[in-house]
């Protein structure tokens, strides 16, 4: 038996069984509790809970709803599951739970209504990498585990690569992962099956030919492969290992046999080891004796060896039985639940999430000795890295949306206007090498030119004084209309009318120039906008756009209650907009922006004129990295997020952003002090970045 299943037996044995009184309910359907209800006596627990799995009948157990829970009165709720997730579970059920006075416990008894899972620490954070130098140091040979060690995938769930595929063989009679799933399940512990078993056993309970066998095992191996990568810190580690003369091996519990691991790891840059040592090539998993049998077929003195992996039972426990020594290293995923930013797993309910949060979690915790505190918080001194956490998330989730949306609705050419529409036209394509999309175009704009080419009548005035924000007359003139001389506000109007016209005469001659008359079906892309420039392009234009926001803030003018405008983020009011999109404008807006200056207007002799750049060489500078650390971001996940149907959720993306405040990180003042946000229209200028 498996360490950790007795483990778990004997826990439950003795806290639920000998001496408890009243019903219990486990919650969880993992293997875990599969192999803890085959040594249960049949009707000792009550039934099982999983909320994607109610109404299921497994092991002899339904899977209870909150109703059926409720209704059984005298009952209590035993989690099984890793104590880094436990307080995920919990959250959950909590209110439920507290409102029919169901006590919840983890399988050592522990009630968890009474634990506090605000303040713990963990040990994961303050590992010295100096000590495992030590340690490999003192041995002659060592050996690593492979998966969560030396590669980490970029999915939070590994099993959700066979959601994946199920997006890229939706014409299957039946649902893949769960079918997979189904046939590795169904061989019986100690059995430890290969790719090729399983697929064998999938193909008997589906009735699929060889062909679709074949073609389906491949899409899972490729797709491994996409989804894997180095893991640097211990990469490092290993060639250190190699380069002082240490007998280096691999052994891993795994599926996969020699010939595709060797292509996998060879395709991650590591190789030099003298052999792979895989429980489905010899039967036996690390728990099971495979460390044995490695020190038996190789020769080696147990004491000799030093094993090193992330699992506490199957590297630590197991080698250690086998008498070899054993370090303990801890994976992105179990770093990323037992620190400040755990809280964002129970946001990752879908596949495109789980990618999401597994990308942050290999960023934020790819070397396990890095620069953290206590409670797991990174710090980070690199621009690049602070837009690849906490920025590339959102943008590109936005990115996501706006190419579904413009690709569903017959959209004939996409504007991305200056400057916030940069960075997002580069990523858009990108997107374009991926997906069909429609062609689109960097336009020069801003609310000033877009609102003065507009205006042609008194009326027209007046809704662009009223942006006024107590600017004297004069200064009104010259911002606005670039009106140099001071008129007296009752003879203006001619004179503003007049300039208005000349710089729409040259406007409209730069937008015939770019091509934009051509198209009907017209996408206008904003950031957080209530729509003025939308609706005054619209007027120059006489065109009508359909606009896709970041997010609309609430429309306070009348004129703007009509354009037709979706946003990814609802629209709200200022107060009551609870979103860290909403709280960390001033830094995004920054951050999407151009290197040039705001543009002003086209002159008329047909040149772009801009105002005077405000921001400084190195803030140029801080932009540039982040616009990197984004488009980095992006070329690794839009090409997965591609691949499957995305939804319009942003609570993961929005937690990921917020991790970006001085609770979760502590990041290098430079990277935002760098920034002053001017808004040359309003004439205010923010450096307060709310963090």
């Amino acid at each position: 038996m498996y360490i950790e299943d007795q483990y778990i037996y004997e826990q439950f044995r003795d806290n639920f069984i000998e001496n408890f009184s009243g019903k219990i309910i486990i919650y969880g359907t993992g293997l875990y509790t599969q192999r803890l209800l085959e040594k249960l006596p049949l009707g000792c627990v009550s039934g099982l809970m999983d909320a994607k799995r109610t109404g299921e009948n497994l092991w002899g157990y339904k899977v209870l709803s909150y109703e059926e829970v409720a209704a059984l009165g005298d009952v209590s709720i035993v989690v099984i599951a890793r104590n880094a997730v436990i307080h995920v579970i919990y959250r959950r059920i909590e209110s439920f739970c507290q409102q029919n006075g169901i006590k919840v416990y983890d399988v050592n008894g522990n009630e968890l209504g009474n634990m506090d899972f605000q303040n713990i620490s963990h040990p994961c954070f303050v590992q010295k990498e100096e000590e495992l130098r030590a340690e490999i140091l003192k041995y002659q040979v060592i050996t690593f585990d492979i998966f969560d060690t030396l590669l980490v995938r970029n999915v939070y769930r590994p099993r959700d690569i066979f959601g994946v595929i199920d997006k890229l063989t939706e014409n299957l009679p039946f649902v893949f992962s769960k079918m997979r799933v189904a046939a590795e399940d169904s061989f019986a512990v100690g059995e430890n099956p290969s790719v090729e078993e399983i697929y064998d056993k999938l193909q008997e309970l589906t009735g699929i030919d060889q062909k679709t066998k074949t073609s389906l095992k491949e899409k899972e191996i490729n797709l491994e492969k996409r989804f894997l990568h180095r893991r640097e810190k211990m990469c490092e580690l290993f060639e250190f290992a190699m380069n002082e003369g240490k007998s280096v091996y691999l052994i891993s519990d795994m599926y996969f046999g020699k010939e595709i691991l060797e292509a996998i790891l060879l395709g991650c840059g590591i190789s030099g080891f003298k052999t792979i040592y895989i429980s489905c090539e010899e039967k036996l998993a690390k728990q099971e004796g495979l460390f044995d049998r490695f020190l038996e077929k190789e020769g080696c003195r147990a004491e000799d060896c030093l094993h090193i992996g992330d699992n506490f039972y199957s590297d630590i426990l197991a080698a250690k039985k086998a008498g070899m020594s054993a370090f303990q290293i801890y994976s992105p995923r179990d770093m990323l639940e037992n620190g400040v930013y755990s809280g964002a797993i129970s946001e990752c309910n879908s596949i495109e999430e789980s990618i999401v949060l597994g990308k942050f979690a290999r960023e934020a915790y790819e070397n396990p000795f890095g620069a953290y505190d206590e409670r797991g918080r990174v710090v980070v001194s690199e621009a690049q890295k602070v837009a690849g956490l906490f920025v590339a998330p959102v943008i590109t989730k936005y990115m996501c949306w706006l190419s579904n949306n413009v690709q569903e609705d017959g959209t004939e050419l996409v504007v991305f206007p200056s400057r916030d529409g940069f960075l997002l036209m580069r990523l858009y394509e990108k997107l374009m090498q991926d997906k069909k999309l429609p062609p689109a175009i960097y336009l020069y704009t801003s609310r000033r030119a877009a609102l003065a080419a507009a205006t042609k009548t008194e009326k027209d005035i007046a809704c662009v004084m009223d942006f006024s924000h107590g600017k004297d007359w004069a200064d009104l003139l010259k911002s606005r209309f670039g009106i140099e001389k001071v008129v007296p506000k009752e003879e203006a109007t001619e004179v503003i009318l007049e300039a208005c016209k000349a710089e729409r005469k040259a406007y409209v001659e730069y937008l015939e120039e770019v091509g934009i008359g051509k198209f009907d079906k017209i996408a206008f892309v904003d950031f957080m906008a209530m729509g003025t420039v939308q609706e005054a392009l619209q007027r120059v234009m006489d065109k009508k756009f359909k606009g896709y926001y970041f997010l609309r803030r609430m429309v306070e003018k009348v004129y703007l209650a009509h354009l037709d405008v979706e946003s990814l983020y609802q629209p709200k009011g200022d107060f009551e907009m609870n979103a860290n999109i909403y709280r960390f404008y001033y830094f995004l807006e920054n951050v999407i922006s151009s290197y040039e200056p705001t543009f002003m207007r086209i002159s008329q002799s047909g040149d772009k004129q801009f105002y005077q750049e405000t921001r400084t060489k190195e803030a140029i500078a801080v932009v540039r990295e982040l616009h990197k650390g984004i488009m980095e971001y992006a070329e690794e996940v839009l090409p997965l997020l591609v691949m499957i149907d995305g939804q319009e959720a942003v609570s993961l993306y929005d937690k990921l952003l917020g991790f970006f405040s001085r609770e979760y990180s502590d990041v290098d003042k430079g990277v935002c002090e760098a920034f002053e946000n001017v808004d040359e229209f309003m004439g205010r200028v923010v450096q307060d970045f709310n963090r």
